[in-house]
Order: C-alpha cells, then sequence, then structure tokens
C-alpha cells in the first residue's frame, strides 16, 4: 500500500511541473514540425519497360462450337441460262469412216451433138503461147502466136489472139502472164470485161486467172493488158505467157 502512495505522488509532482511551464506562441522552425504539407515534387520520368513475365498456364478447353443443323428449305425455281463458254480447243481427228456404197451410174451425154458434123470425139479448145518479142500493146487482144495442144480433139486456131466461138456451151478460160513489177489484164467477151486482174511485186511475178463463160455461136474472147504501166516479159525464155480455154459441154 505504501508503494502505491509513493507511484501516485510521482505522477502528482510531473503533472505539476508541466502546468507550471510557460507556453510560447510563436510558431517553430523546425521543419519536421510544419503544421501544413509542403508544395508537390515534379513527377519523375517514365521507367524502363519490364521484362516479360512467365508464360501463362494452358486455359481450360472452350464449349463445343457446334450448331444444330436446321431443316432443308423448299427447293428454289431454276435460274436463267448461263452465258456460252468459252470454245474449247479442236479435238484429234476421229478414225475413217467405211466406205460408202457405189454411186449411181450417170446418164449417157450428149456428144454426138458437141461439134458440127455430130463427131463425138471433137471438142472446141485450145491452149497457146506468145513468142513475140514486142511488148503488147494495151486495151487490145494480146496474141497468142505459137499452138501449144495438137488439134487432135476439135482444137481451134486462135486470130490474132482471139477465139471465136463455134459451139454453143459453157467454156472454161485460163491465162499465166509472167510480168516484171506490175501488170493489169482483163479477160474479155467481145468488147465487155468479164474478169480484171493486177498484180504488183518487187521482183518479177507470175499472174494467173481463170473464169468460166456461157457462149453463144459468133462470140468471142480474148486476153487484154489494162493500163500502160504492166510490164510483160515479151519473148522471155525465163516464163511463158499462155492463154487456154476449152468447151464443158453444151448448152
Amino acid at each position: 500500500m505504501a508503494l502505491q502512495w509513493v507511484t501516485w505522488a510521482c505522477a502528482a509532482i510531473a503533472l505539476s511541473s508541466l502546468l507550471l511551464q510557460p507556453i510560447s506562441t510563436e510558431p517553430s522552425c523546425d521543419a519536421s514540425r510544419g503544421a501544413r504539407p509542403g508544395i508537390p515534387g515534379i513527377p519523375g520520368s517514365h521507367g524502363s519497360h519490364g521484362n516479360d513475365g512467365a508464360k501463362g498456364e494452358k486455359g481450360d478447353a472452350g464449349e463445343s462450337g457446334h450448331v444444330l443443323k436446321g431443316q432443308s428449305g423448299d427447293v428454289g425455281s431454276s435460274g436463267p441460262p448461263g452465258r456460252p463458254g468459252v470454245r474449247g480447243d479442236p479435238g484429234s481427228p476421229g478414225p475413217s469412216g467405211p466406205q460408202g456404197p457405189p454411186g449411181r451410174p450417170g446418164t449417157r451425154g450428149g456428144g454426138a451433138s458437141m461439134a458440127r458434123g455430130g463427131d463425138a470425139h471433137q471438142r472446141p479448145c485450145f491452149s497457146n503461147k506468145r513468142t513475140d518479142p514486142q511488148h503488147p500493146p494495151t486495151d487490145r487482144p494480146m496474141n497468142f502466136n505459137k499452138v501449144l495442144l495438137e488439134h487432135t480433139s476439135g482444137g481451134v486456131n486462135l486470130t490474132q489472139g482471139v477465139f471465136t466461138c463455134t459451139v454453143k456451151g459453157l467454156y472454161y478460160f485460163s491465162f499465166y502472164i509472167s510480168a516484171r513489177s506490175q501488170v493489169c489484164l482483163k479477160l474479155m467477151k467481145g468488147d465487155e470485161s468479164k474478169l480484171s486482174v493486177c498484180d504488183w511485186s518487187d521482183n518479177f511475178l507470175v499472174s494467173s486467172g481463170s473464169a468460166l463463160m456461157d457462149l453463144e455461136e459468133g462470140d468471142s474472147v480474148s486476153l487484154w493488158l489494162n493500163g500502160e504501166d504492166s510490164q510483160v516479159l515479151a519473148g522471155s525464155g525465163r516464163a511463158d505467157n499462155t492463154f487456154n480455154g476449152f468447151l464443158l459441154f453444151t448448152t
């Protein structure tokens, strides 16, 4: 009990000493005891990127993404036809077909009436070439003065390059003319041009042509140069100029 009273007495003495000290009203200069917080400082710069973290664990399996299939819809109407596609490459040739049956025999021709006198072996024809060394004139018949076809089947002679029909019928005529640089020709029936041909070349050339003509007795056929610039090789041994004709059948 005596010790308890001593403790309380010491506490009372300490409290009285504190109450008797004068209280200072002046502010304290100690920075550690400031009454208000100071001004915030300047933010620092960003630090460098950190290292990658460790690889995470594998996630759990997700739910199935399959969707239940619905019922089939009704069939729609047909659309319009599309455009034709690109034509394909030609196929390889197929095998040869079987041989066909023989044809019917032809009808007997009227050869007995082909020429005057009823000789079935005579058919008007000619084949002549030009050997004249002079250049042929323009706009008049070209003279083919040498006979190439022997007259054993009704051959006829030309008169100064002019063929005159003696048997009415359908005739075939052809010509082959050698020239230098250019040549223009016309096949004439009387005074009427039935065929015109013009050819050009940097060197030598051969111009040719052919035609069918329905002729009456007395009609004439001849070959003319058409234009003064034609360069026919006249009397040349390098190439021949020929004029031919024959009857196909009577009409």
